[in-house]
């Protein structure tokens, strides 16, 4: 499938000198599917992210970081009332100055605000509460 391929398609399917009723069934359906990309984006030439060398200095200049994961999901559903489709990318970003961390149990279990800023200006994008704690 081609730029040429889909030309063809589309003009096939104008009929300027006739009508047409279409009568189409489609089953319902729901698709999803997950990959991890660490390996096709290596085999493409993008290495140096994926090492503990990676110079993320921009991002974060008091850790040095790496992409330890790549991964993509997507969702397609029809039904009745239309199509939906999502897809996203993830990048987990860790540090290569590992340490060893006490784990603290930390349970929200009440409403609470919250704010999204933007970090060397503070300005505050988007501010929020949550009150109905599932």
């Amino acid at each position: 499938m081609d730029g040429e391929w889909w030309k063809q398609v589309e003009t096939g399917l104008r009929f300027p000198e006739k009508f047409l009723e279409v009568k189409m069934s489609i089953p319902r359906f729901k698709l999803s599917y997950e990959r991890t990309l660490n390996n096709d984006l290596m085999s493409l030439g993008m290495k140096t992210p994926f090492e503990e060398s990676a110079d993320f200095s921009l991002m974060s200049s008091q850790k040095p970081l790496f992409i330890s994961q790549a991964s993509q999901k997507t969702f397609a559903e029809l039904d009745e009332e239309g199509m939906r489709v999502a897809a996203a990318t993830l990048l987990e970003v860790v540090s290569s100055d590992l340490h060893e961390y006490t784990k603290v149990d930390f349970n929200v279990n009440r409403p609470f605000l919250y704010f999204i800023k933007e970090k060397s200006t503070g300005i505050v994008f988007l501010t929020g509460i949550m009150n109905q704690i599932l």
